[in-house]
Order: C-alpha cells, then sequence, then structure tokens
C-alpha cells in the first residue's frame, strides 16, 4: 500500500528490525491485497471440501494448478485456492491445490466471500445460505 508521512517513516523502522521486518512486509502486502477492493487476485468464490470431506470452507480461486503439481499427484484438472483464516485473514491460511471434484461453486463475490470470511459468517444472509449444500452453512438459531 502507499503510504507517506508517519505510515512510510513506521514502515521503513519496522522493516528494519532483524527477524521482523520480513516478516511485517509479508503481512503488509497480504493485508494489501485481501483488503484491497479492486484487486484481481481472487477470482471466484469457491467452497472447498476441508479440512475432511464433508466439511465445506469458503476459498477463493487464484490460479490454475501449475503442471509440476498435476504430474507429481497423477491428477488431471486441479485449481489452486486460497482458504483464509478467519476472521483475520491478514495472520494466515491454506495454500491448497485440489482435485476439481473437491471444489465446488458458490453465487458470492469476492466482496462478499471476504465479507463472510471476516465476519466468521454472520454476513451471508439467509438467501445466500439457501444456496450452500447441506450441512455447510451450519444450523441458524
Amino acid at each position: 500500500p502507499d503510504r507517506s508521512g508517519f505510515g512510510a517513516f513506521f514502515d521503513t523502522l519496522v522493516s528494519r528490525i532483524p527477524g521482523v521486518g520480513s516478516l511485517y512486509q509479508s503481512i503488509d502486502e497480504m493485508s494489501g491485497l485481501l483488503l484491497d477492493s479492486d484487486t484481481d487476485s481472487f477470482q471466484e468464490v469457491k467452497l472447498v471440501e476441508f479440512p475432511e470431506r464433508g466439511s465445506y470452507a469458503f476459498a477463493f480461486l487464484t490460479a490454475d494448478t501449475p503442471d509440476v503439481v498435476l504430474d507429481s499427484v497423477g491428477e488431471e484438472e486441479m485449481v489452486t485456492v486460497f482458504l483464509p483464516m478467519a476472521p483475520n485473514p491478514v495472520m494466515g491460511g491454506h495454500l491448497l491445490s485440489l482435485p476439481i471434484d473437491r471444489v465446488h461453486d458458490v453465487d458470492l463475490s469476492v466482496e462478499e466471500g471476504m465479507e463472510a470470511v471476516m465476519t466468521t459468517g454472520v454476513a451471508v444472509d439467509d438467501s445466500v445460505r439457501e444456496d450452500i449444500p447441506d450441512g455447510a452453512a451450519g444450523e441458524t438459531a
């Protein structure tokens, strides 16, 4: 992110601290990527079976899986998704390359998906929950 004044000074100061600087820069870049509403980095929202079959999580399609991964695991078609940690996706997540049969379409924009993650699912309204496979949305009170 572009910063001036104190923000730029703080970034420079923190980035020079051994061990902390590289971590800070990585988190700063990821937060800019995740919070920038104009980003094209995430193509669409998907539901993926994670951490096990029958359990679903929101993920963001990032790219086609490289051939080297396809060849290594013996799959013909896979996608790569970023599965952020809720409620603070800036702090990390999982980069997954999954067989296409473990990835499901969901009718949410990238912004709606990110909002759902950051609000731990509270922002997903009832009309959207009806479109999620049975059991994926959890019980509502």
